[in-house]
């Protein structure tokens, strides 16, 4: 397939959207993963909409965070810090895809509280 871009900024959205549809897969198949081995669910479907009925009625913060990913993916604000705004690396975001922290505000709030940042853990 032959995909011709008429200006940077088609280069970028192009970019983005493949960013953001992997950074979504892996989102669904780590939400699938928990409903699998911890609530022994049959999945079916790894749609945002079928993952959504099983998500009801779970308390299970693993799981709230992976859903709060999947609305900030939506409303195209995922990979942007909540301190600063800025960028999210896409590494760590791959790694770790409910980072809510850049790793200069994380490294921040780690100083701070000695303890690692919430939506961000090195293992």
């Amino acid at each position: 397939m032959d995909i011709r871009y008429h200006d940077e900024q088609d280069i970028v959205q192009h970019a983005a959207t493949n960013r953001d549809e992997s950074i979504r897969e892996i989102i669904l198949e780590r939400i699938a993963a928990i409903l699998t081995e911890v609530y022994k669910e049959e999945i079916t479907q790894f749609t945002p909409e079928a993952l959504s009925a099983h998500l009801a009625f779970k308390a299970d913060p693993r799981l709230n965070d992976l859903r709060l990913a999947l609305e900030r993916l939506d409303r195209n604000e995922y990979g942007q810090c909540i301190f600063c705004k800025g960028q999210i690396a896409a590494d760590l975001l791959r790694q770790h895809p409910t980072a809510h922290f850049c790793e200069q505000c994380a490294g921040i709030l780690r100083k701070r509280t000695s303890s690692p940042a919430y939506g961000f853990q090195r293992r």
